[in-house]
């Protein structure tokens, strides 16, 4: 299951995606990215395609720069994806 947070509550939403086996992070958000558009992409990814710096993408409540093969994790039947805007407190 994939689930947005704060901002991305209105552009994701909670969903069920099923990918081909094998896939990984990196493919879930590359299928999101063309499934959910333009407001989804403009958010996430960069003009060079890239992953923004500052989105919290986490896979079962490990944040993926924490995860061993990163955005290249596999995913597996079950696994929970969380994606979080910017965060900022004070």
């Amino acid at each position: 299951m994939v689930q947005g947070y704060l901002t991305f509550k209105a552009l994701v939403g909670k969903r069920q995606v099923s990918l081909p086996v094998g896939s990984s992070l990196g493919d879930l958000l590359a299928f999101l990215r063309v499934d959910l558009g333009g407001p989804f992409e403009a958010a996430t990814y960069d003009d060079a395609g890239q992953l923004r710096e500052y989105i919290v993408v986490t896979l079962n409540g490990v944040h993926c720069r924490h995860l061993l093969d990163g955005i290249n994790t596999l995913l597996k039947d079950g696994d929970q994806v969380a994606i979080f805007p910017p965060l900022a407190g004070g």
